[in-house]
């Protein structure tokens, strides 16, 4: 009898719109080999995608030129990856924003808080 070496991982407490998707659009079965055994799958956009957020991220100089363009002109935040939360209907909603700019109030200039 043939064993399957994937082990189960633990599984995300949020389903996201990216599992959804593959679930829809390429079956159950992809959806268990990346979302239950972690079995990723990556490709060029989404190699180059990683790359130009850490270099955004730590503000790293590049030598190639159109990267040194996307790292000057593609904008930065004060926050990445910013978590919202709410309740709708006793489901939890969760969201992840790209990045949030911290905008002083018009009014009196006073920076609030993120919760």
């Amino acid at each position: 009898m043939k064993q399957n070496k994937l082990q189960p991982r633990h599984v995300r407490e949020h389903y996201s719109f990216s599992q959804y998707n593959v679930f829809l659009t390429q079956g159950w079965r992809e959806y268990c080999k990346r979302y239950v055994y972690g079995d990723n799958v990556t490709n060029p956009a989404m190699q180059l995608g990683r790359q130009v957020a850490e270099m955004i991220e730590k503000d790293m100089i590049q030598e190639e030129e159109v990267l040194e363009h996307l790292r000057v002109w593609l904008p930065h935040y004060d926050f990445n990856e910013f978590k919202i939360e709410q309740m709708f209907c006793e489901i939890p909603l969760i969201g992840f924003l790209d990045g949030i700019k911290v905008i002083p109030c018009p009014d009196c200039g006073k920076t609030y808080p993120l919760k």
